[in-house]
């Protein structure tokens, strides 16, 4: 019966995907099938069923919802980004971004999530996620990272796409899910020590410093609950970079307000189960107290419009996600260990654990083995050569950008004999970028994309290139 009633839900919410542009309208009467026809939706809102709707089409066998929502995510692949930063509207209308606030906080935070998640979803089968999670962080490091004064907190700001230089040190209580998520990229879900407190993985350079990031923005979020009186965090928070000021950060009068979020219990959910740090269930208890003291009342809990003053100020009103998310992450750090493994399952954003699953093959047309396996050395060569290019300012030698031909890129190995007829021949027309007879021809004419590519990466590394207002319609 529960999965009659998805099916019926996520088929009445699939109609809102039935736009020109295949980006999804943000409004829906789910009785009626009636829509608003505003031609903005946030990023979040377009990016942010593709769990959902995979898992529900891996289960059923039916392709429907998987194919809309993955036509979401291609299309936003194509589309130019800031280091794989984006705008947080986009226009249903034309398929493009709208306006330039780039933020990991309301209206974009969940477009991020999703991501990572959606690669250890499909059990890492759908490896353009990866590439477009590590460029993202990429782009965090580069433009969106903050320093506090005097005890130099991490923070995640907000920026302008025409003058990215210039950082906001606002930022969401919301944000404070990429602590979270910055773990489960580092290690896939998987415990750094065994119980015994060895080391259970080596991490790469990229994941040891992800992982210090994702350490050092939890006890930034942290902060942000112990800085007030009552011990709960605002709902935003403006960290303090001049040396001219004594406290890291300061909440504005608008902002005051603390809706039982539950972010910040999320990322220290996960980073206890990654680190085994026990602070992580020292804090989170913490802060289990301060909710207890000043938001339950007799039927239940309540928001507080301010949470920056002795006694709070209280709304009479509880979100739902109280119970769907925050209580449930507190339960969740101070349950067992093998109660729902983080490498078994992902939580979509509203904490729904869903299980990790291999998608049917007829499914993943789009994105092949062969093509797959292709686009993940090419990733791995891009992360190298970027480097090369920051570090000597020179470009790429024809060389050094050649990949090479073996079965390792799934070119031989590729077996037809999973998909039909029909679906043979769309993957041989789509995997092949140079419409070529053979392997070797197949993987010598991407060699010369990929140099294309370096060279213009090159010159974008080396010139001074803000965005310009054609860039993004």
């Amino acid at each position: 019966m529960l999965l009659q009633k998805a099916t019926d839900l996520a088929q009445r919410l699939s109609i809102g995907f039935e736009t020109k542009s295949g980006i999804p309208i943000p409004t829906i009467n789910i009785g009626t099938g009636k829509h608003s026809y505003e031609s903005l939706s946030s990023t979040a809102e377009a990016a942010t069923l593709q769990l959902e709707n995979k898992y529900l089409s891996h289960i059923l066998g039916d392709p429907h919802l998987w194919q809309v929502s993955q036509k979401v995510n291609d299309i936003i692949d194509e589309l130019p980004k800031l280091d794989g930063l984006v705008p947080i509207y986009m226009s249903s209308a034309h398929g493009t971004f709208a306006g330039s606030e780039i933020r990991l906080g309301s209206r974009g935070d969940s477009y991020y999530e999703y991501l990572l998640k959606q690669w250890l979803q499909t059990n890492k089968q759908q490896v353009e996620f990866l590439r477009r999670y590590d460029e993202t962080v990429h782009g965090i490091r580069k433009w969106l990272l903050g320093a506090s004064y005097p005890m130099n907190l991490t923070f995640i700001g907000e920026i302008d796409l025409y003058n990215p230089s210039v950082l906001s040190p606002k930022m969401d209580h919301l944000v404070c899910f990429m602590a979270g998520n910055l773990a489960l990229g580092a290690t896939e879900g998987l415990p750094l020590r065994h119980r015994n407190g060895t080391l259970a993985m080596d991490l790469s350079p990229w994941d040891q410093e992800n992982m210090s990031l994702a350490e050092s923005l939890a006890e930034a979020c942290w902060y942000t609950y112990t800085m007030n009186p009552t011990g709960l965090a605002a709902e935003i928070s403006v960290f303090n970079t001049l040396k001219t000021k004594t406290k890291d950060a300061f909440v504005k009068p608008a902002d005051t307000h603390n809706l039982l979020r539950p972010e910040t219990i999320e990322s220290l959910f996960i980073l206890w189960r990654i680190t085994k740090d026990p602070k992580y269930r020292e804090w989170g208890w913490e802060m289990f107290l301060s909710f207890e003291q000043h938001t339950k009342v007799e039927h239940g809990y309540v928001a507080l419009s301010d949470a920056t003053v002795i006694p709070p100020v209280q709304r009479g009103k509880m979100e739902t996600f109280f119970l769907a998310e925050t209580l449930k992450y507190f339960y969740l750090l101070f349950s067992a260990d093998d109660f729902l493994h983080l490498d078994k399952v992902v939580f979509n954003t509203e904490a729904h654990p869903l299980p990790r699953f291999t998608p049917r093959k007829s499914f993943l047309i789009h994105h092949s083995p062969a093509q797959g396996n292709i686009v993940s050395l090419v990733w791995q060569k891009f992360l190298k050569l970027l480097a090369n290019i920051t570090a000597n300012k020179t470009p790429p030698s024809e060389d050094s950008v050649k990949l090479d031909v073996s079965t390792s890129t799934g070119l031989d190995d590729f077996d037809q004999d999973d998909y039909s007829e029909d679906e043979t021949e769309q993957v041989e027309q789509e995997s092949d970028p140079i419409n070529a007879e053979d392997g070797d021809s197949k993987v010598d004419g991407l060699n010369s994309h990929i140099l294309k590519a370096f060279r213009s990466i090159h010159d974008t590394v080396t010139t001074t290139v803000q965005p310009k207002e054609t860039d993004l319609p």
